[in-house]
């Protein structure tokens, strides 16, 4: 258990943001707490906030310095973005420089350079101090730059039981520069450790065990993992191959330690309880000032006299019903007519404690503008409704309208989910709308790319038909990892045809016609494969399994977290295809498909995704290229959606197969 006195302060500067709360250039706010800290290895926290002192608007109290306190350069990756330079990977990544040794009381500590071996945002470069023959940390002074700006971090231990140390000060510089914003922030932390009793199951290296070296005599005692790990720090040079694998077996000591229930449980919990005492927020400046580990800046003092000379002024001085702009108490207020374009033109979610929403997507949105040689230049809106209902259900509505200009058509769709959350999720769906829609489902070619394709070089890729759809939906989660969908659907599919040769720049080239390029449409091929006007029903099964998946419980409702092992889906759908011109009216056909799927992170900003697939036609002679299997086949190398699986071929649908 641990006491923590923390202060985080921040000055703003750059540019101000339209907003009813403006930050101004100069502006600085402080956040100071103390709190009451207990620790049980290996990850559980309770955090018992005693008193809190924000100058931060709407701040409440929300206050928790667990992001700093969890952070440790004992982890291989610290706060999911950067390398620890005491990873078991280090040496992959950084080099060192020993360069000199300094003395306290008993302790000989080693300064070592910690210099990385490529420019990257998730290294860092400074010193650190080691203590020989403990070998942990005495001090670190790191930094870090990223897109965000510079992070310098400042790290003190001291002994708190004999041969185990533990920080007792932080300090974090940041430097914030992005998008023409900067702000400086500095959170500075001191810990007093009131109770530590360290796990006895860990059993320290054997070289450890006896100080300065000598013989060395077997522990039969000793786990098969303790002595592996004790042959490998008996080695005069460890090589990354053995400090990765000294990383692995140390984490597995570690967690033999754990109960087996804990160690065995596929639930993630969040182990950080977080309490505030009732009076934690009302404290006077007698009692800040007597528990502060250092004095506040001159800053950090006029951050707090104005914050209470403005809590301090009646709320009508501060309040304006005015829609003009205005100044009042230092913030400047945006009028009511301007904050109502903004919101029309870039979007706006809208609430209330009922738990209604209503999103309205803005007028000004790239994805609601694109051209195409069939509909023309397309223009739209799009809604979000949702409502929250009972017992964890929930209602949620997507319409969706825009105007085709050369084709006169109002294309739409609405999309709605029933949701039932909780430790077996369930949801009902219902898909309908009138659109224009890719004749390969695939992948094929963004909307945006086959906009500047068709505007400035006249290559239409994108091949359309129009779709008239109604799809009925249900999926729910059997047991943990293994989740059923059905889907059924009724479709009436017509053939387009270009309805505009309008481009920004004329080449010597024309607009090809709306008609994919394939073997299987060539003359002479099966006509059924054609693309024609038809009907089109289809009932769809999907089995999904990810075995040993782990999830968190929020609310009592689960939410996945991946798994170690791979996902599998097996699909099957059975498809109805009515043809006008056919007299054998009817034609069924059957699909199965298998694959199997994973995605894992391999370091830091960094993850290996690999997909397997295969499937087939029960009987593939009476297939509308419409149901082929569609490849994400992709000519061009600029990719803005659809990237995970796409073939560089020479033109799109091409690899379109029954």
């Amino acid at each position: 258990m641990g006491r923590s006195d923390d202060n985080v302060t921040v000055s703003a500067g750059g540019k101000a943001v339209n907003d009813e709360r403006v930050l101004k250039e100069g502006d600085a706010f402080l956040l100071e707490s103390f709190n009451e800290i207990e620790f049980t290895a290996p990850d559980k926290y309770v955090q018992r906030v005693i008193s809190y002192n924000s100058t931060f608007p709407d701040q409440g109290n929300d206050v928790s310095p667990m992001d700093y306190i969890q952070a440790s350069f004992y982890q291989p990756i610290l706060a999911d973005m950067a390398i620890s330079p005491l990873s078991p990977q280090a040496f992959s990544y950084y080099n060192f420089r020993y360069i000199g040794t300094t003395f306290q009381g008993n302790y000989t500590i080693n300064k070592i350079e910690v210099i990385p071996r490529h420019s990257s945002q998730q290294l860092f470069a400074g010193t650190i101090f080691i203590i020989e023959d403990l070998w942990c940390l005495h001090s670190v002074d790191l930094t870090n730059e990223n897109l965000a700006g510079k992070i310098r971090v400042r790290e003190l231990y001291i002994p708190v039981q004999e041969e185990v140390w533990m920080p007792v000060s932080h300090q974090f510089d940041i430097n914030l520069q992005i998008l023409g914003i900067r702000a400086d922030v500095g959170y500075v932390s001191s810990v007093k450790y009131l109770d530590v009793k360290p796990n006895d199951k860990l059993q320290k290296p054997q070289d450890l065990a006896t100080g300065i070296a000598g013989r060395y005599q077997p522990d039969t005692a000793l786990t098969k993992t303790t002595r592996e790990i004790n042959s490998i720090l008996r080695k005069e040079e460890l090589t990354n191959r053995d400090m990765v694998k000294l990383g692995k077996m140390l984490e597995k000591e570690t967690k033999n330690t754990r109960r087996d229930s804990a160690s065995n449980s596929l639930e993630i919990k969040d182990n950080t309880t977080h309490i505030v005492e009732p009076d934690a927020g009302r404290k006077d400046s007698t009692y800040w000032a007597e528990i502060r580990p250092i004095p506040l800046s001159d800053i950090e003092l006029r951050s707090l006299e104005k914050s209470d000379s403005i809590k301090s002024e009646p709320a009508g001085i501060r309040e304006t019903a005015s829609d003009t702009a205005s100044t009042t108490g230092g913030r400047k207020k945006t009028s009511k007519f301007r904050r109502g374009i903004n919101h029309l033109l870039m979007g706006h979610t809208w609430s209330d404690t009922t738990g209604f929403s209503f999103t309205n997507g803005g007028l000004i949105d790239l994805q609601n503008l694109s051209f195409n040689t069939v509909d023309g230049f397309v223009y739209g809106i799009d809604f979000r409704i949702n409502k929250r209902l009972k017992d964890r259900r929930s209602l949620a509505f997507y319409p969706d309208i825009r105007y085709a200009f050369s084709r006169e058509k109002v294309i739409w769709r609405l999309n709605a989910n029933y949701s039932i959350a909780g430790m077996k999720p369930k949801q009902f769906s219902i898909r309908a709308g009138m659109a224009s829609k890719d004749i390969g489902t695939g992948g094929g070619i963004n909307p945006l790319i086959n906009s500047v394709a068709s505007l400035l070089m006249e290559k239409n890729y994108l091949k359309l038909h129009e779709s008239r759809y109604l799809t009925l939906g249900y999926e729910t989660e059997i047991i943990n990892g293994l989740k059923l969908e059905f889907n059924g659907g009724f479709e009436n599919r017509k053939v387009l045809e270009n309805n505009t040769s309008f481009s920004l720049i004329n080449t010597s080239r024309e607009y090809t016609s709306n008609l994919p390029e394939n073997e299987y449409l060539a003359s002479g091929s099966n006509i059924i494969n054609f693309v024609a006007d038809q009907k089109h029903l289809e009932f769809v099964t999907n089995v999904t399994f990810t075995p040993f998946r782990k999830y968190r419980v929020y609310g009592g409702n689960k939410v996945p977290q991946g798994s170690d092992w791979p996902t599998f889906m097996l699909t099957w759908k059975h498809g109805v295809n009515i043809f006008a011109q056919s007299s054998d009216e009817y034609r069924h056909f059957d699909m199965f498909r298998f694959e199997i799927s994973q995605r894992r992170e391999t370091g830091a900003f960094s993850e290996l995704r690999w997909r397997v697939r295969t499937g087939g036609f029960a009987d593939n002679r009476n297939i509308s290229y419409f149901d082929f299997f569609h490849f994400n086949s992709q000519p061009i190398r600029l990719l803005i959606d659809d990237y995970d699986d796409a073939f560089v071929l020479p033109a799109y649908y091409s690899l379109s197969t029954p």
